[in-house]
């Protein structure tokens, strides 16, 4: 059973094939209905397999088709182009079959075949539409011939619709060099969308391109993504958009919508991908173009405090270094100019900005660009007098307050990085990749939230390379010396930041699980069907708010694995949330003692919690 597709069935033949899809559909109507009704009770194992022993072979699928086999040739002989109706039994060919669940067909076409085939999305629209050419079922080929629409795309109503699906496919004159391209026509079509009403433009800049400034590029894309998700998700939310065969039952409603919110929120996160692909591609322009208006500001303030004192050998300096600097972050937004240009160094491995990164070569930068100030001064130094001075601008006794500064910061860098990873591998933090980075990144964690650890360290170091330029432009033959008081100032910053990533995160943990009633209900054991509640903290990693990362949540049941159900509500979800978790008791599970287990969608994995599971 395809989630995308229906269902698929195989056999030895044509006959059996489209018997057992008969046989699946029927099974699945069934079983839809049971569970609207109420509890189904299921049959014992031993029974299930009897059956299957004596009524589950090839023959019998063969046997049982050709009743209806006689049938359809006879009532429609549309399929076979005016030639001769094939003899009963001439189907022998390994064949599949595809259909769906039913739906009902309005509007039939008379004389056209009504097929059970159904196009993957990814092909494109109009697959189905009056007039498209040939089918693809399986591994099977078939020659053109006229499809009729059967409401979503060929879904099946009857048997004689489900029988026409069945041996169409080879007994309908299938010849394999026709049908090669027949197929490859129904494909061709499909992509192309015949039918569809779009122009090329908007099937090309639909949202999926990642153009430059395309105003239907990634980001219109992903917006248009994100409000259609939003709509449906409220729309569930206010008991809208269910179909009639699953209205009737609480738990096949709540899987179905679960269902559908996770395929739309996965468009949803494909789209945000997109979108964060191309605007890294487009950071390492953005960075380029700020790093050389930077130089542009510097000698326009350059040029404007020079009026009064005049021009000298300092200034220079400094306007030679920053072009250096400038050529330099340029080359390295070049060679990264798929991670986001000159600012990749500091991009974590979890695709946001580090701020222990950033702290870090900011110093590097500064200490660099001051050095090459001096080393400017010196190229063109003419006594020699001026020569000593310059190089005893770079003894540590004039910067040593800068350079332990710089030690610490860049140390702290590759600390962070390294109890980060080592935390992550002993499941002690969850984290979870981000589409892009942003600037806020250097201010919060990973839920968007303002952390005082990452703030006071990006405002206490960025006043203290403040104060450092100062010194650099009043004294340029040296490098800046940073009090000592200050210096210590930056240290314990530095110290309080790595305590707040020591202090971060926690690994999930349960804490009790119970059978979930509603009011008026009285107390039970815990049984296969039932809903439980899986109370605990740290379910919901920072930054997996999103639905596409809520569906990844699986619950371990003893040997089954049940992934958690979103229920929506207006604004959000109210399950799956950090501390407490629902899901159902699936009926695979066996009676007995079982163990329960919670996997987050960072791939964390809770404590285990005991429970007992009765009949």
């Amino acid at each position: 059973m395809l989630r995308n597709h229906g269902l698929l069935t195989v056999g030895d033949s044509v006959d059996a094939a489209a018997w057992w899809l008969l046989s699946l559909e029927r099974s699945c109507q069934a079983q839809l209905t049971a569970g609207a009704a109420g509890r189904p009770v299921l049959i014992e194992h031993r029974q299930a397999v009897a059956t299957r022993e004596q009524f589950g072979g090839d023959l019998v699928g063969w046997i049982n088709y050709q009743p209806l086999w006689r049938l359809i040739s006879r009532s429609e002989p549309d399929p076979f182009d005016g030639g001769p109706v094939p003899a009963v039994g001439s189907g022998s060919v390994p064949a599949a079959s595809c259909g769906r669940f039913p739906q009902p067909v309005r509007d039939r076409p008379r004389g056209r075949v009504n097929t059970a085939v159904r196009m993957s999305p990814a092909l494109g629209r109009g697959a189905g539409a009056p007039g498209a050419q040939g089918a693809l079922c399986g591994t099977i080929r078939c020659r053109p011939m006229r499809l009729g629409v059967a409401d979503a795309g060929g879904a099946m109503e009857t048997p004689r619709a489900g029988v026409v699906a069945g041996f169409t496919a080879v007994r309908a004159g299938c010849r394999r060099g026709r049908g090669r391209r027949a197929s490859g026509v129904a494909v061709q079509e499909a992509r192309h969308g015949s039918g569809s009403g779009r122009s090329a433009y908007e099937e090309a800049h639909g949202g999926g391109c990642t153009c430059g400034d395309c105003p239907h590029g990634a980001r219109e894309g992903h917006r248009r993504a994100v409000a259609a998700f939003l709509s449906r998700r409220d729309e569930f939310a206010a008991g809208q958009g269910l179909p009639a065969a699953v209205a009737h039952s609480a738990s096949a409603s709540r899987q179905w919508v679960s269902e559908e919110l996770t395929q739309s929120a996965e468009v949803v996160a494909e789209r945000g991908r997109a979108e964060g692909e191309a605007w890294l591609a487009g950071l390492g322009r953005r960075t380029a173009a700020t790093v050389w208006a930077g130089v542009v500001l510097l000698l326009l303030v350059q040029s404007l405090t020079a009026i009064g004192a005049g021009w000298t050998a300092a200034r220079t300096a400094g306007l030679a270094a920053a072009l250096v600097v400038a050529g330099a972050l340029t080359a390295a937004s070049w060679f990264h100019r798929a991670r986001g240009g000159a600012l990749a160094p500091v991009i974590g491995e979890d695709n946001r900005l580090s701020t222990s990164r950033a702290v870090a070569a900011a110093w590097v930068l500064f200490v660099a660009y001051a050095v090459l100030v001096l080393a400017g001064q010196l190229a063109v130094a003419s006594g020699p007098a001026r020569r000593d001075s310059l190089v005893s601008g770079l003894e540590l006794t004039r910067g040593a307050g800068a350079v332990t500064v710089l030690a610490v910061v860049c140390g702290i860098a590759v600390l962070v990085r390294r109890v980060v990873g080592l935390r992550v591998l002993a499941q002690r933090l969850q984290k979870v990749r981000a589409d892009r980075p942003r600037a806020s990144d250097l201010l919060t964690d990973d839920a968007g939230r303002g952390t005082f650890a990452d703030i006071q360290y990006v405002v206490i170091s960025a006043v203290a390379l403040v104060f450092a330029a100062v010194r650099l432009a009043r004294r340029p033959d040296q490098l800046p010396d940073l009090p000592w008081g200050l210096a210590v100032v930056v240290l314990v910053s530095a110290a309080t930041y790595v305590a707040g990533k020591y202090a971060e995160g926690g690994r999930p943990v349960i804490l009790s699980v119970v059978r979930a009633r509603e009011a008026g209900d009285l107390d039970a054991p815990i049984r296969t069907g039932d809903d439980i509640e899986i109370r605990g903290a740290g379910f919901v990693p920072p930054g997996a708010q999103r639905a596409d990362r809520l569906s990844r949540m699986v619950v371990r049941i003893g040997a089954v694995n049940v992934h958690v159900p979103l229920v929506p509500v207006t604004g959000g979800f109210s399950n799956p949330t950090d501390d407490l978790l629902t899901v159902p008791v699936p009926a695979d599970v066996e009676p007995g003692r079982v163990d329960v287990q919670v996997v987050t969608s960072a791939g964390v994995e809770t404590n285990r919690y005991a429970i007992d599971v009765t009949d």
